[in-house]
């Protein structure tokens, strides 16, 4: 049985599956019973409850191969799997896709034909070919291996896909598969004859007294030279293997459209993982305890630097030059080493093998961590030798004075000292990608310490690396926006990049080298960030999701026409001078917050909406109609959200702009059901402080952290203010707002909470006295670093699953903003809290999974003995034995909240008053 929707998006009825029956149908039969539980009413034991009284809403959303439907993916009631559903656009009409329906329904992806009249998807591990003309699906194959990332060569008879390491090619005409290139990072083995010691006396005398033996040397090396002969001209046969060394290990494989060429991502061989820490689990089914290993700590882990290699699969020849320079120049390291590269970036092959030299990246050389590196040397050297900094700071040393113990053991005057030129710093490559034609091929770098970012070109036919773009940042560069590719015509790249401070995306002719950005109409004065682009199937229109100018909280949706006929209007308008970019119109008119897919034949799309009172829905818009598309407008295709939860009456928050220091705007999130009703400055507030670090939560759509914006509500009935803001380092508001946290983590955010704390004092007559905080994961480390450094702020804080020393934290994020220990001790002791523990003085609860493998329960534990050893009082550790980093029990959620609720009653209700 299935719930069935009217056009309109009405629920009418329910209906049987028409497809096979299985017990998945069953699962959604008594839904109904189970939520009609009458009115409900808004408590702790109703919010922390299972969330499927609230909604099962859609998730993971696509289009049918045909636009006629639309799939998604539902909760089941009570269960964490997952069903999938499909819906059809026209009558609304819902179905449950069974296991037997599988096989015959559309999947997420794939790749289309130039002509968009063939698809070929993996699925299960095996590759399928669909005709889009009459629905046919062929099965490409059945193994026990992997098949994935399919894709059509130039031509669309061939398929070229990965199994395992390698790339493969199956011919649709005739059948056949071949593997493309037999890649090894191994060394070329050398040749019988080589391997012979040639200063070697007997071999070399019985070479001048017996003929014989020299005839048939002669003999066996000309066979060789046959069967290299033989090989290269009978195309059926295998190819030579492509040795490229055994120094370094092959990572990612990309083959040209045309077939003729293969990029191969490579790393030197090296790469050390950190010590891994293990974490106990003391609730187990055996009744003992058990561990695993998670991950290591920051800057433990030792990387090595990404290379790229092209191997010229057409036009790899091997001739008496070609193998002498070989042996010359790698003397049997497997024919993957250039002789030499131009500074120009033009690699010079051996045996079809190119590699490139990425010292030619401007700024690769250049060591934005020098001082601090040589900042933590000077101080470990101080260390070691007994001396102590200035006092002021950890890890500072004051500088040597002239002719003093510095200079003293410096080399000799008279000897000239070796000055070494800088060397290119470690780099990844992050992103390989093909134009439609095969002639050039997209090439992302960024640098090992995230502080550049560039984006270069190889062409086909010349063989030549060249940088187009180059990314600084100081602090560190935003990997969520690194995406980028080509249009169809083959020579125009597309880059999101917050170059202007916001993420946007910015076209370039790498012919002309034109450059131009993608402005939507009216967003000229006032920042906006893209944060989703899409080029369509024709690859003549890109569709984006872009925050609204002004309202950072809003994101719509938009389509740029990047077709031939506008590519010539915007060069006219740049001929004369304008910087008109391509025609850009804005599809959705909804509000709150929106994700967008257009339908493979341009003339719907489809919309998850949300707003800050509901969760989301599935929507479907006309593409062909001028203007944007209200919700109202819209055609609502799902309706998961329950009658109950619809009808509850619960204070829904205000978005605000909080005026902060420095003339700042600070968005927040605002609950307060008592507006023009209030004791002026006597109220209770609680400041919740959203965690990520890099997340948006005063947005005006439905919330990640639903229990706990509930909960606020919960308090705002009770007479509370309650605010959750967007502090700096927060999604959304562009570059210099989440870097200003660099070296410095829980000092502006803190500014920002302050500013919050003084707002809700003068407009919402809180008292000062009387403000407590607490959040998770960040806003757990930044609950513990208010309890610590400013203590005035706060009278209480909870701070749940904290970080309570970065040291100990991962290298993925924590590197980005505070380095690593060994470069900038400074910056981790600054903004560690396990540091400042002494300055707590109010009353402080800490909540933590000792499942958690990302922000481990030792932090925890070691913040527990700080504070045992300081004489600390007023504070307490609520454990909870089962729960990771996200607690998934509604009883783990109730009891944690319950102790957040009382802490709030007795010291902001019950007392209230300032900390000693």
């Amino acid at each position: 049985m299935v719930l069935v929707y009217g056009a309109a998006g009405v629920l009418v009825g329910v209906a049987s599956v028409t497809s096979a029956q299985s017990g998945q149908a069953a699962a959604d039969v008594p839904i109904t019973a189970k939520v009609a539980v009458g009115p409900l009413a808004l408590t702790l034991e109703q919010i922390m409850a299972d969330p499927d009284w609230i909604a099962r809403s859609p998730e993971r959303a696509y289009w049918s191969d045909d636009s006629g439907f639309v799939y998604y993916s539902r909760k089941r009631f009570g269960e964490d799997r997952r069903d999938l559903y499909k819906v059809n656009v026209q009558t609304g009409q819902t179905t449950l896709v069974t296991p037997a329906d599988l096989p015959g329904e559309d999947v997420r992806g794939g790749a289309y034909t130039r002509d968009r009249r063939a698809k070929v998807y993996a699925r299960g591990g095996d590759l399928y070919l669909k005709d889009l003309m009459d629905g046919r699906v062929q099965q490409l194959t059945r193994t026990g291996d992997v098949e994935h990332s399919p894709r059509f060569l130039v031509g669309d008879f061939r398929i070229a896909y990965q199994r395992g390491s390698q790339t493969y090619v199956r011919d649709l005409a005739s059948g056949m598969e071949y593997q493309v290139a037999d890649i090894r990072a191994e060394k070329k083995p050398e040749e019988p004859e080589a391997k012979k010691d040639k200063d070697d006396y007997l071999r070399q005398q019985q070479e001048r007294l017996f003929d014989t033996i020299k005839e048939k040397r002669a003999e066996r090396e000309a066979a060789r030279e046959q069967e290299k002969i033989e090989r290269a001209a009978d195309t059926a046969r295998v190819a030579r293997p492509w040795y490229l060394g055994d120094e370094r290990e092959v990572r990612e494989q990309s083959l040209s459209p045309t077939g003729e060429m293969v990029l191969v991502r490579m790393a030197k061989k090296g790469r050390k993982e950190g010590k891994a820490d293990v974490m106990p689990s003391y609730v187990t089914e055996d009744g003992y305890v058990s561990t695993r290993s998670v991950r290591s700590k920051v800057g433990t882990t030792t990387r090595t630097a990404d290379e790229v290699v092209l191997l010229d699969l057409a036009g790899r020849a091997w001739s008496e030059p070609e193998r002498a320079v070989s042996e010359k120049n790698e003397k049997g390291d497997g024919g993957g080493e250039k002789e030499e590269t131009a500074v120009s970036g033009t690699a010079v092959g051996v045996d079809g093998v190119y590699s490139f030299d990425l010292s030619v990246l401007p700024g690769i050389a250049e060591d934005p961590l020098k001082g601090l590196r040589e900042k933590a040397k000077g101080a470990a050297e101080a260390g070691a030798e007994g001396k102590s900094g200035s006092g002021d700071e950890p890890g500072v040393v004051p500088a040597a004075a002239p002719g003093g113990e510095a200079a003293a053991k410096s080399e000799p005057a008279s000897e000239e000292k070796k000055v070494e030129a800088p060397k290119p710093r470690p780099v990844s490559i992050t992103g390989l990608e093909w134009n439609e034609q095969g002639s050039r091929a997209l090439v992302q770098v960024s640098s090992h310490d995230n502080k550049d970012r560039w984006i270069a070109v190889i062409d086909a036919a010349s063989k030549e690396l060249t940088p187009l773009e180059h990314f600084r940042d100081e602090a560190w560069i935003n990997g969520g926006f690194s995406r980028g590719g080509w249009l169809r015509d083959g020579r125009t790249m597309w880059v999101l990049s917050e170059e202007t401070g916001y993420a946007q995306v910015y076209f370039r002719d790498v012919v002309d080298g034109t450059r131009w950005a993608l402005r939507p109409g009216g967003q000229d004065d006032q920042p906006f960030e893209v944060v989703d682009v899409d080029v369509n199937l024709a690859g003549d229109a890109m569709y984006f999701v872009a925050s609204l100018p002004g309202r950072p909280g809003v994101r719509e949706a938009y389509r740029a026409l990047i077709g031939p006929g506008q590519f010539e209007e915007r060069k006219r308008f740049a001929e004369q001078g304008s910087e008109v970019g391509f025609p850009v119109q804005q599809l959705t008119e909804f509000g709150g917050q929106n994700e967008f897919w257009a339908s493979p034949d341009d003339r719907l799309g489809l919309v998850l909406h949300s707003t800050i009172g509901k969760p989301a829905e599935l929507y479907v818009v006309p593409l062909l109609t001028p203007g944007a598309i209200t919700a109202s407008q819209a055609t609502r295709l799902t309706e998961t959200i329950t009658p109950e939860f619809a009808g509850l009456a619960w204070t829904k928050p205000e978005v605000v702009a909080i005026p902060g220091r420095e003339g700042r705007v600070i968005w927040a999130r605002v609950w307060d059901a008592r507006v023009g009703d209030r004791e002026e400055g006597k109220r209770p507030a609680v400041v919740f402080i959203h965690g990520a670090g890099y997340l948006q939560d005063a947005h005006e759509g439905w919330s990640y952290y639903f229990r706990e914006h509930l909960y606020h509500a919960l308090l705002a009935e009770r007479g509370y203010v309650v605010i959750s803001m967007d502090y700096r380092a927060s999604a959304g508001y562009g570059r210099d707002w989440r870097t200003a946290i660099y070296r410095q983590m829980g000092y502006p955010e803190l500014d920002d909470l302050e500013d919050g704390v003084a707002w809700m004092v003068k407009e919402r007559g809180v008292d000062a006295k009387r403000v407590g905080c607490y959040g998770g994961s960040y806003g757990g480390f930044l609950t513990l670093m208010a309890m610590f450094t400013r203590p005035e702020l706060f009278v209480c804080g909870a701070a749940l699953r904290p970080v309570t020393d970065w040291a100990h934290y991962n290298e993925g994020y924590t590197a980005n903003i505070l380095n690593v220990p060994s470069v900038d001790p400074e910056s981790f002791e600054k903004s560690s809290p396990i540091e400042h523990a002494a300055g707590l003085r109010g009353h402080l609860l800490i909540c933590h999974g000792m499942l958690d493998d990302n922000v481990l329960f030792q932090d925890t534990v070691r913040l527990s003995q700080r504070l045992i050893e300081l004489k600390k009082e007023n504070w307490e550790v609520a454990m909870y034995p089962v729960e990771g980093h996200g607690f998934t029990e509604p009883t783990s959620w109730l009891d944690e909240f319950r102790r957040i609720d009382r802490l709030f009653r007795s010291r902001l209700e019950e007392v209230g008053g300032a900390n000693p």
